[in-house]
């Protein structure tokens, strides 16, 4: 359903920023962000709605404008923040626009938060247990729309680690003026074949950089997920091939096709676990596939098939809240 109302402005370094109240909640408009960072908002769109919990914040606006009520796309502003976050500023080449989405990233949720709120605690270190953000006090209190903003904030924060690692989910909770301990308390963990811990491997091999090139495997597995930088993704598809890792659609699942024998993998893995033998443990993952052999630019191998949620969903320790 379409509601049609006044956006509010919200001056922010020099640009606009534009949200509005709905039935008590704060959304903020998403394609002007886009348009001043200069990135692509159809394939931003796509990657919200593809989003479990992005999506959730998405509303539709029906906004008056000379040629007639024109429907606007919000996001829920405790939502905002998890979706700049996963705009990867170190692809970005031009130095004035990473630096602007750095701003965006660091202030933006803070201004907005600030506008509709007033200045609070929110704005406070973290760690200053004397005096807590707000909506940390009204979540404390069980304030329905606390409650709803920090299980948001947790969820996000989640994706954010997956994707990018812990520093920029502590970062991102930073921003929303969650409090949180720098470490969360061990557990007791079933002890498992460290050549056997497909998890571990496959993090390993996401988290290592590119052949030539300071992308990482996960960061640009992501990228093409999500339809970001398209310019670049022939790029990407070369780089990813030399470090013996491509895209693929496997039974009309798109999904990742890991070289089981690769120079580049040996590499890699040399002196772990899986040195001998990564495909063993990528093969314990869900769904995971053998196919091939494939073509990885001047090397041929049979390969292992993931699909695109197994690459997303890697299983990480959320950053452990602070609640008293």
């Amino acid at each position: 359903m379409t509601t049609t109302k006044q956006l509010t402005q919200v001056e922010f370094h020099g640009d606009t920023l534009w949200a509005t109240e709905i039935d008590g909640v704060i959304y903020v408009a998403v394609k002007v962000i886009c348009d001043r960072l200069g990135i692509a908002w159809q394939k931003q769109l796509e990657r919200i709605k593809r989003d479990i919990i992005l999506a959730e914040g998405v509303t539709m606006m029906g906004v008056p404008s000379p040629g007639g009520v024109q429907e606007t796309t919000l996001l829920r502003l405790d939502l905002v923040n998890g979706w700049l976050f996963g705009i990867e500023e170190g692809r970005v080449k031009d130095d004035e626009t990473r630096n602007r989405v750095l701003i965006y990233k660091r202030e933006c949720y803070r201004v907005l938060f600030e506008h509709f709120f007033g200045a609070t605690a929110a704005t406070r270190h973290p760690h200053d247990t004397n005096t807590l953000p707000a909506p940390h006090d009204a979540f404390l209190r069980g304030e329905p729309w606390a409650v709803s903003w920090m299980n948001s904030a947790v969820q996000v924060s989640s994706r954010i680690e997956r994707m990018s690692g812990r520093a920029a989910a502590a970062d991102y909770l930073r921003a929303c003026g969650v409090p949180f301990l720098d470490r969360a308390p061990s557990a007791p963990r079933r002890s498992i074949d460290p050549s056997l811990d497909g998890p571990a491997c496959l993090r390993r091999l996401l988290d290592a950089a590119c052949r030539g090139s300071d992308l990482t495997v996960r960061g640009g597995l992501l990228d093409l997920f999500d339809g970001a930088l398209a310019e670049h993704h022939p790029e990407i598809h070369q780089v990813l091939a030399a470090s013996g890792v491509k895209t693929y659609r496997q039974d009309e699942e798109l999904g990742v096709a890991i070289a089981n024998r690769h120079p580049f993998l040996s590499n890699i893995f040399r002196d772990t676990p899986w040195a001998f033998d990564h495909a063993r443990a990528l093969m314990r993952l869900p769904g995971a596939r053998r196919i091939g052999p494939l073509s990885f630019l001047r090397h041929s191998s049979r390969a292992t098939f993931l699909s695109v949620g197994v690459i997303e969903d890697q299983p990480s320790e959320v950053p452990f809240l602070a609640t008293a």
